[in-house]
C-alpha cells in the first residue's frame, strides 16, 4: 500500500461524520431560532387572531392585548380603536332604529281606537279593547266603527273586528295596516258582510308575493234590534254570554284566513238580548306560555269569563289580561295579545277625572266639572219639592238625596228581642209613669248596659213608638216611589208624651 493510500484510507468515514455533525448543528440552530421566533412573533400573532375571532363572533367587549414589541402593541391598539368605533356606529344605529320603531309603534297605536267609550251618545252597547305587542310593533289589531250615515242614539250598526297577521315585527305591522284599512272600508260601506270580507280578501291576495295572511273575526251589530252578523276567517272562536245559556263558544267558521287565495265567505247570524257579552281575542291569549312552556288554553279563559260574567266590558277585559299575565309571569311574551269585549243593549261606562290642588278656591271648578259630567251622562235631573208653609212662611224642603239608615231601618219589619219584656203601665222600683214603657238594663249593640226610661228609641208596642215607626215607613215609601237614591239628612223630632 502506498503512503498516499494510507492518507485517504479513512476519508469516507471522516466525511460522513462531518456531514452528520454539521446536520446536527443545523438542527440545533433551527430549533433555537424556531423557539425564539415562536416566543417573540408567533405567540403574539395567535393572541391577535384569537381576539379577532371573538370580535367577529359578536363579542365586541373583547380586547386585543398583544405586547412584547412596539409593532404588536401598535397592531393591538389599532384593532381596539376599530372595535370601539364600530361599537359607536352600532349604538347610533340602534338608537336611530329604536326611534324609528317607536314612531312606527305610535303610528300603529294611533290607528287603533283608544277613546272609551267611543260613542257616549249611543246607549245601546258598551265596548272596550286593547292590544299589547310582543315586539315594538305587532301584527294583531282590533277595530270598531259605525256603519252608514244614519246611525243614531237608538238605531244603527256597529262593525267590530279582531285580527291576527302571520309573523311579527315590521312586515306584519305593514300588512296589518293594509288589512285594517281594507276591512274598515268595505264593511263600513254598507255591503253585505260576506261580500265585504270577500272583497277585502281579493285585495289582500293581489300582489301578496310574500305569502302573508291574516285571520280575523268580523262582526256587524244592529244595536237597534240586537241582530249580529259575523264572519270567522280562520280566527280563534270567541266567547258569547247569554242569559239563557251562559258562556258558549262560537266555533262556526266562514272560510280560510284572508290573503291566501280567493274564495267566497258566508256570514253567520244570531240575535242578542240586552246584557249579552262577547269576548274576542287573538291566539296570543290562549297560546301564552309560562316558564315551564305550558299553554294558557281555552279552558282557563272560559274559567276567567265565568268568574267575571257580571263585570262590565272594561273590567272583564282587565281580568282576562291580568290572568294571562299571572300565568306567564317570568316568561317572555311570545305573541301579540289582543282582546275586545262588547256588551249589547246597555249604556256605555262613562268615566271622567279631574285633578285639582287642595285649595278651597278650586271648589267652583269642581262644581262646574260635576255639573258638566252629569249633564253629559244619562243621569235624570232631580225634582224640587213644592213649597210648604210653616209658621206663616213658605219653606221649600231640600230635595231628598238618600234615605237615612234610621229611616230605611224603620221601613223594614222589626223583630222584637225575646229577652226584652214588654211593659206598659207598670210599677218599676216604686215609681209609676203614665204613658211610658220602662225597660230593664240590657246589653246594647255598642257593648255596654244602660237603662231606657222613655227614650226616643221607642219599642214596637208603645203607642207613640208605633206612630213614629208608621211615619218613618210612610216617609221611606214616599222617597222610594220618587226613585231618588241620593243622600239626605233626616231630622227626627221627638214625640210628645200624652
Amino acid at each position: 500500500m502506498q503512503p498516499s493510500d494510507k492518507v485517504f484510507e479513512k476519508r469516507p468515514s471522516i466525511m460522513m461524520w462531518m456531514v452528520i455533525s454539521e446536520f446536527a448543528l443545523l438542527l440545533v440552530v433551527f430549533a433555537i431560532v424556531f423557539a425564539l421566533v415562536n416566543r417573540v412573533v408567533i405567540r403574539h400573532i395567535d393572541e391577535e387572531n384569537a381576539a379577532l375571532a371573538r370580535i367577529t363572533d359578536g363579542d365586541l367587549e373583547a380586547r386585543a392585548q398583544a405586547g412584547g414589541s412596539r409593532e404588536f402593541e401598535s397592531l393591538s391598539d389599532g384593532i381596539n380603536v376599530t372595535v370601539d368605533t364600530m361599537k359607536g356606529w352600532i349604538a347610533e344605529a340602534e338608537t336611530r332604529m329604536d326611534a324609528e320603531l317607536a314612531t312606527a309603534r305610535a303610528i300603529q297605536e294611533s290607528a287603533l281606537p283608544r277613546t272609551f267609550p267611543p260613542y257616549p251618545h249611543i246607549l245601546k252597547f258598551d265596548i272596550y279593547a286593547s292590544m299589547n305587542a310582543a315586539k315594538q310593533v305587532g301584527g294583531d289589531f282590533y277595530d270598531f266603527f259605525l256603519v252608514g250615515d244614519d246611525c243614531g242614539p237608538k238605531a244603527g250598526k256597529l262593525g267590530f273586528v279582531v285580527a291576527d297577521v302571520s309573523g311579527k315585527g315590521v312586515p306584519a305591522a305593514l300588512f296589518m295596516m293594509k288589512a285594517k284599512a281594507l276591512l274598515r272600508d268595505y264593511v263600513g260601506s254598507g255591503m253585505e258582510l260576506g261580500e265585504a270580507v270577500e272583497e277585502a280578501n281579493h285585495q289582500l291576495v293581489d300582489g301578496n308575493d310574500e305569502g302573508m295572511f291574516v285571520t280575523c273575526w268580523v262582526g256587524l251589530l244592529d244595536y237597534g234590534t240586537g241582530h249580529v252578523d259575523y264572519v270567522n276567517a280562520g280566527h280563534n272562536p270567541p266567547l258569547l254570554w247569554t242569559r239563557a245559556s251562559g258562556w258558549q263558544w262560537l266555533r262556526e267558521k266562514s272560510g280560510v284566513p284572508l290573503g291566501l287565495f280567493e274564495m267566497p265567505y258566508q256570514a253567520q247570524a244570531l240575535d242578542c238580548e240586552p246584557g249579552d257579552t262577547f269576548i274576542l281575542y287573538s291566539d296570543g291569549v290562549t297560546e301564552a306560555f309560562d316558564v315551564d312552556e305550558n299553554l294558557y288554553g281555552e279552558d282557563r279563559l272560559l274559567a276567567v269569563a265565568k268568574q267575571g260574567y257580571r263585570l262590565r266590558p272594561r273590567e272583564l277585559l282587565e281580568s282576562v289580561r291580568a290572568d294571562v299575565a299571572a300565568h306567564a309571569a317570568g316568561a317572555e311574551q311570545s305573541d301579540d295579545i289582543t282582546v275586545l269585549t262588547l256588551e249589547v243593549g246597555v249604556p256605555p261606562e262613562i268615566m271622567a277625572t279631574l285633578e285639582v290642588p287642595a285649595n278651597i278656591d278650586e271648589l267652583t271648578r269642581v262644581n262646574d266639572f260635576l255639573h258638566a259630567e252629569l249633564k253629559r251622562a244619562p243621569v235624570p235631573a232631580a225634582r224640587a219639592e213644592p213649597a210648604r208653609h210653616r209658621g206663616g212662611r213658605a219653606v221649600r224642603e231640600r230635595v231628598p238625596l238618600r234615605l237615612s239608615r234610621r229611616v230605611a231601618r224603620s221601613a223594614r219589619p222589626r223583630a222584637h228581642p225575646a229577652h226584652v219584656q214588654r211593659q206598659s203601665r207598670a210599677h218599676h222600683g216604686g215609681h209609676y209613669r203614665r204613658g211610658r214603657a220602662l225597660q230593664p238594663a240590657r246589653q246594647t249593640r255598642r257593648g255596654y248596659a244602660r237603662r231606657h226610661h222613655g227614650s226616643s228609641h221607642r219599642r214596637p208596642g208603645h203607642p207613640h213608638g208605633q206612630a213614629l215607626h208608621r211615619r218613618d215607613a210612610l216617609r221611606a215609601r214616599r222617597f222610594l216611589q220618587r226613585g231618588d237614591h241620593r243622600e239626605e239628612v233626616v231630622t227626627r223630632r221627638p214625640c210628645q208624651n200624652s
